[in-house]
């Protein structure tokens, strides 16, 4: 399920590497011998702007089953030969169009003509096909190891967000795969971790259309959290965890197939401020630390306990304002050795208003 959302997300990253393209395009004449000829900007913008495009189209909406076949380098090289053989035909065939113009020759007799022959074997050609070369792989690795540190971690490196910690209010949910154990021991080591990436990776887009962020896998669990206004919006934290379960069941055919089960998860939900900030040096990473997610860790565990899928504090139940298709229930009140106060658990059901 790709959600409204997620399509957003989707087109501005592609309207960005589009403009990108459009930018250095119309950047390379100004670098070389060409800048006072108006033409070759047109080719620069009109190739950037096709090149772009290109490259959106496969990072964002092509290159899902690679992402999951192939190792790093080996995504690195083949879509830079990939997106290099596009703009060595690509170059050509703008260039035959906009000379044809502005010389008033045929666009098949300048393609296929002595000044093309020129342009490709004397000329620069050889240059802007390594200059869009060293772009597109630019593109490439930023975006793959973008992917591989999470969303908006790599640009909260870059620009020093989180160099010095600070506060946030931030809600958190643990997700964690029910009965793994016998899983584990059913599939063995190695096919449980495939297990573990396959689900994971049917389950990033619904995380990621609710405006959740993968903080990190810990496990068998997916550790998720959003700022408080994205995750109170339409209930965004909770409906996450409707849509995981939307996303198993559409894909329940593969996994009884592949592996004879269909996965589920139980979720534990609860908000609070948390101090944010980079630690490491060899290995750096951008950290939440707080009670809150010692918290939600634990509310987590009840699940187990009280045969409940979902359970969220009454500090989030609180704040947050719940669309007309949940329903919401006291479960239990618990109470931490460490904390001062019990805590009012409450499990969240969908309603079938068809049938209401």
């Amino acid at each position: 399920m790709r959600s409204h959302v997620y399509q957003e997300r989707k087109r501005n990253r592609a309207l960005l590497i589009i403009f990108i393209g459009a930018l250095f395009g119309f950047i390379y004449p100004s670098l070389s011998n060409e800048f006072g000829d108006p033409y070759a900007f047109i080719n620069g913008i009109i190739i950037g702007l096709c090149g772009g495009v290109f490259i959106a189209a496969f990072e964002l909406y092509l290159n899902n089953p690679l992402n999951k076949k192939i190792g790093f380098i080996k995504k690195m090289i083949t879509k830079s030969l990939s997106y290099t053989l596009f703009f060595m035909i690509q170059i050509p065939i703008v260039v035959a169009f906009t000379r044809s113009i502005e010389t008033g020759t045929g666009y098949f007799d300048y393609l296929f003509g002595e000044e093309m022959r020129n342009f490709i074997f004397h000329d620069d050609y050889s240059i802007i096909v390594l200059y869009t070369l060293f772009l597109s792989s630019a593109i490439i690795f930023t975006h793959q190891l973008s992917r591989k540190l999470g969303q908006n971690v790599l640009w909260n490196f870059i620009t020093g967000k989180y160099r010095f910690p600070k506060e946030e209010e931030r809600i958190f949910m643990f997700l964690d795969l029910n009965n793994s154990t016998p899983i584990a021991e059913k599939l063995g080591d190695v096919e449980f971790n495939v297990l573990l990436n396959e689900i994971f990776f049917d389950l990033t887009n619904p995380i990621l259309s609710t405006y959740g962020e993968i903080y990190r896998y810990v496990g068998d669990e997916i550790v998720v959290t959003w700022n408080m206004r994205k995750g109170l919006k339409n209930a965004n934290c909770i409906r996450t965890f409707f849509q995981v379960k939307y996303t198993l069941r559409l894909l329940r055919e593969k996994y009884m197939t592949k592996y004879g089960f269909l996965p589920s998860f139980s979720a534990g939900f609860h908000c609070g401020k948390v101090i944010v900030g980079e630690i490491g040096d060899v290995k750096s990473q951008i950290t939440f630390l707080g009670d809150v997610l010692y918290n939600s860790a634990f509310i987590e565990k009840q699940c187990r306990k009280l045969e409940k899928e979902i359970l969220a504090s009454d500090t989030l139940i609180k704040r947050i304002s719940l669309p007309e298709i949940y329903e919401m229930k006291l479960a239990t009140s618990i109470k931490r050795e460490e904390e001062e106060r019990s805590m009012d658990l409450y499990t969240i059901s969908e309603i079938d208003l068809a049938n209401s």
